[in-house]
């Protein structure tokens, strides 16, 4: 197992890790390679006729005699076992890394952590993205607003945008991935990759974004999408081509070719298509235009999906007006059996500044959605509380949930979450005293005595994260005897009854 580790803080001598990935190895025992699987090392020297020498284990080395690539001391080398035997096994290098390349993405990925991340996680992300850009702030669809100059910078920053994008989705991509394979080894291998990096793999295979640059006229776009017929990535790049250069109906025919074309199996690829189309419509169509499209859409895929991806369209490009509108139809349509809209449009009244408008709106949530959902909600809109409205008003609310569901190690977990983040620290160690008296699960109670001591550990002091342990200790004594009681209560009631 290969742990991919960040240091959080030091406390005195030692430092707080924590993992931020996991990856399976391939076997290595008593000397023997698995054929045909991928292994990686670090250059640590130069032999003989600068052979590099690698270390892929802690005290096992190979040297791989002529790499096709060149390398350089201290290069993470991706290899693959091309023959093993009881003497001799031959290696042949798949990919190299740099040290200032692998350094970079670590410093890339320590940046983004405290970014709020996108909850959309299909691969055409970038993609969308791009065409939420091409409506942001106006119509740039529009031909006879822009210059070519003007265009062509839009193009640029497009482009640039939806790389980083891609870059920053695949950021936990395996350093395992191959860029120079013939396709069947791209077949074979492509199986060992995890799932983020199989959907970063794909996109470097397509000739999508990343190629963007070199494609400059409808035949570059045209072999684009019969290389790839099925993917909307690929379409999407054409309709971007066409709506950048004004031909709004060009653009169309792309989209309306494409969904002729997508097999209609490939439901994920059919949808971002559609979401590409509305986009266009929204900012370059009408009414009758967007409406023709979105009732299309609606009778292919499901409706409350459809309605909030417009609902996106429109918070995207500041049509705050529209929004508002398709809120109260969603809330007609779905408002009794889907919570989700209505924590949608309340996200939305609360960024805004309306937070009166938002609490009258959880009321009509509480009147309208059956009861078992109350505390979600109740604690939905304490979340939007804490973030855009009154700290307090949110503290009142979960108290109103932890003293419903005293039992609930979710809301407790809530409103813990909520106390680190917004209260001070004095807050946040009562709830854990609190919470812990509470009959709550073993599962719940181990990770509310993990996050405890993790949160002593960043914020506290020592003092406390002894008492912490301590506590937990003690609990772990209480639940094995309270086990064996349960045990002896068993075969006493047992013996008693023969």
């Amino acid at each position: 197992m290969l742990l991919t580790v960040r240091c959080l803080t030091k406390n005195g001598s030692e430092w707080l890790l924590s993992c931020a990935d996991k990856q399976e190895l391939p076997e290595y025992k008593n000397g023997k390679w698995s054929k045909n699987k991928l292994y990686q090392g670090y250059v640590y020297d130069f032999g003989k006729n600068k052979i590099p020498n690698v270390e892929v284990f802690p005290g096992v080395q190979i040297a791989i005699e002529k790499p096709e690539q060149s390398v350089h001391l201290d290069d993470l080398i991706v290899f693959k076992v091309v023959d093993s035997d009881d003497d001799k096994s031959s290696f042949k290098v798949v990919n190299v890394i740099r040290e200032a390349e692998a350094k970079a993405e670590l410093k890339d990925e320590e940046t983004d952590d405290d970014e709020e991340e996108d909850d959309q996680d299909s691969e055409m992300q970038a993609i969308k993205d791009a065409m939420s850009k091409l409506t942001k702030g106006g119509n740039i669809f529009n031909a006879s607003a822009f210059t070519k100059n003007t265009l062509q910078s839009a193009k640029e920053s497009l482009q640039t945008e939806a790389k980083k994008a891609a870059q920053k989705r695949g950021r936990n991509e395996s350093i395992t991935s191959i860029k120079t394979q013939s396709d069947d080894e791209v077949d074979q291998e492509e199986a060992m990759l995890d799932d983020n990096a199989r959907i970063l793999h794909k996109e470097k295979i397509l000739s999508g974004l990343e190629k963007s640059s070199e494609l400059n006229d409808d035949t570059d776009y045209n072999r684009l999408v019969l290389s790839n017929p099925h993917s909307s990535e690929a379409w999407i790049s054409y309709m971007v081509y066409q709506a950048q250069d004004g031909n709004i109906e060009e653009a169309r025919k792309v989209a309306e070719n494409a969904l002729n074309t997508i097999n209609p199996r490939e439901e994920q690829e059919r949808i971002n298509l559609f979401t590409a189309y509305l986009n266009l419509e929204v900012a370059s169509g009408d009414e009758k235009s967007l409406k023709a499209v979105f009732e299309r859409a609606l009778g292919a895929f499901d409706a409350f999906e459809i309605h909030k991806r417009l609902a996106n369209i429109y918070l995207s490009t500041k049509k705050f007006d529209d929004l508002e509108k398709l809120y109260n139809v969603m809330l007609k349509k779905f408002g009794n059996h889907i919570r989700d809209v209505w924590s949608l449009y309340g996200a939305f009244l609360y960024k805004q500044n309306r937070q009166a408008e938002g609490r009258e709106l959880m009321k009509r949530a509480l009147n309208i959605i059956p009861k078992k959902h109350h505390l979600e909600m109740l604690c939905r809109f304490a979340n939007f509380e804490y973030a855009h409205g009154d700290i307090e008003r949110g503290k009142t609310m979960l108290e109103k949930a932890v003293a419903a569901a005293s039992n609930r190690g979710d809301i407790w977990n809530v409103y813990i979450d909520k106390a680190i983040k917004y209260q001070n620290i004095d807050d946040a160690r009562l709830l854990f005293e609190r919470a812990i008296t509470n009959k709550l699960g073993m599962h719940t109670m181990k990770n509310l005595f993990q996050k405890w001591q993790d949160f002593e550990k960043l914020r506290g002091d020592e003092e406390h994260l002894l008492k912490v342990n301590e506590k937990a200790v003690q609990f772990t004594k209480n639940l094995k005897k309270d086990i064996m009681d349960a045990q002896a209560d068993e075969e006493e009631n047992g013996q008693n009854y023969h």
